[in-house]
């Protein structure tokens, strides 16, 4: 799942001027929908090339050959990075013009959420759109529609004051905003518990509460449930790790 969202780089009050290191730019985040993994994020000042940067980085990290099933909001970035970073020139059949584009191939699935806003901006209806696949294999992948990107933008609101609406802690300067985004997205993975997460504390046998453990529920973070680490760091444990980024090779 990709999730995006605008913010403003602005280095003085008045005359908020676009450049290169101030202005209006992209974070868009690569979120694992059934571990709420943030797997990266990138910045940029096109949503598109975000988009493209961030799959890309999905792509050489996984070796996968076609893209995960995403799901997207609105905007037309995620459909056309996915054919930049996977699609491939159809083979020239021989007659009419020769193809010089990139397409989509079979087997993708990508759903878009279209929020629909009422005269005073209001959300009103969401509207539903497949763009890659089978509509029935699509809606079963991605039914949900982007509820857990909107929860972790309310995550990333409450961590980060720095992407909090109509508020003063805004960045200054894009390198100190990125910094915070890594740490944000770190401490969101190691030390952050995820309730929809949890797990029961049953005893295999008799499915009743084990005597030893005074808790229902063994609680877990993003980097538990996809099995990289057995406990819920600390942010002593995590200041003191040097995290480094490792090519997984899918079959």
């Amino acid at each position: 799942m990709v999730s995006g969202h605008m913010f403003g780089i602005r280095g003085k009050k008045s005359g908020h001027t676009e450049s290169e290191t101030t202005g209006t730019f992209w974070r868009v985040t690569v979120l694992e929908t059934a571990t709420r993994l943030r797997h990266t994020h990138f910045f940029d000042k096109n949503e598109q090339q975000c988009t493209q940067k961030a799959l890309s980085a999905i792509s050489q990290r996984s070796g996968m050959s076609i893209p995960p099933p995403l799901a997207s909001d609105g905007h037309n970035g995620c459909g056309e990075a996915m054919v930049q970073v996977w699609g491939e020139v159809p083979p020239y059949k021989g007659y009419g013009p020769r193809p010089k584009h990139k397409q989509a191939k079979a087997g993708w699935s990508h759903l878009k959420v279209i929020k629909n806003r009422d005269e005073k901006k209001v959300s009103a209806f969401c509207e539903k759109k497949v763009v890659f696949g089978d509509p029935q294999i699509v809606n079963g992948l991605l039914g949900h529609g982007t509820v857990h990107v909107e929860r972790t933008h309310l995550t990333m609101r409450n961590f980060n004051a720095r992407v909090t609406r109509k508020g003063l802690g805004f960045s200054k300067k894009i390198e100190n905003h990125m910094a915070a985004a890594a740490w944000e997205d770190a401490y969101y993975n190691f030390c952050h518990v995820v309730r929809t997460l949890r797990i029961p504390l049953f005893d295999g046998q008799h499915m009743e509460l084990t005597p030893k453990y005074k808790q229902k529920w063994k609680h877990r973070t993003p980097m538990m449930a996809t099995q990289i680490t057995d406990h819920i760091w600390t942010v002593k444990e995590l200041l003191k790790t040097i995290l480094i980024s490792k090519t997984i090779s899918t079959p």
